[in-house]
């Protein structure tokens, strides 16, 4: 009984030395404009020592009293076979996700592009872009991300002389 308690404590032991996978990361990128125009924002993928992800989904939180209107497209990284979408499910808070039909691997790199009018009124300064990040597997395991968040800087409309 005693030898089988050690082993178990070995085993235990022995698992937590062992360094977990690294996963990837997924993070939104920074970006300045001024207030009444858009703004365009870029969402990078980073391949981990993890498992391949073969879809990716985020929930991206920003002020909707200062962006609004948010869209996205596929970025300059993002191969044949996958297709970014978006939506908004609640003011202030866009859900978007890089799938495809395919099995294949999203590729590092910018994989989206995400769009927002800015507000005529908004003041200068920087406003943060949160979000949660996660991917799938090939077997549709399911698996979080390193997450950065982005920032969209207004800054002051250049004065008149």
């Amino acid at each position: 009984m005693t030898r089988r308690v050690m082993l178990s404590v070995i085993g235990i032991l022995t698992l937590c030395a062992v360094p977990q996978a690294q996963a990837g990361g997924l993070a939104l990128g920074r970006a300045t404009t001024v207030a009444g125009r858009t703004v365009t924002v870029p969402l990078v993928y980073t391949a981990g020592r993890g498992p391949d992800a073969v879809a990716l989904a985020t929930d991206i939180r920003f002020d909707p009293a200062v962006l609004s209107q948010p869209r996205c497209a596929g970025g300059r990284s993002l191969g044949s076979g996958k297709d970014v979408k978006c939506s908004e499910p609640r003011s202030g808070l866009l859900r978007l996700a890089v799938y495809g039909l395919n099995l294949d691997s999203v590729p590092a790199g910018e994989v989206a592009t995400v769009t927002f009018d800015v507000a005529p009124g908004a003041r200068p300064r920087s406003y943060q872009l949160r979000h949660t990040a996660s991917a799938a597997t090939a077997d549709g395991t399911d698996f979080t991300l390193r997450q950065r968040p982005g920032t969209v800087r207004v800054s002051a409309l250049p004065r008149r002389r």
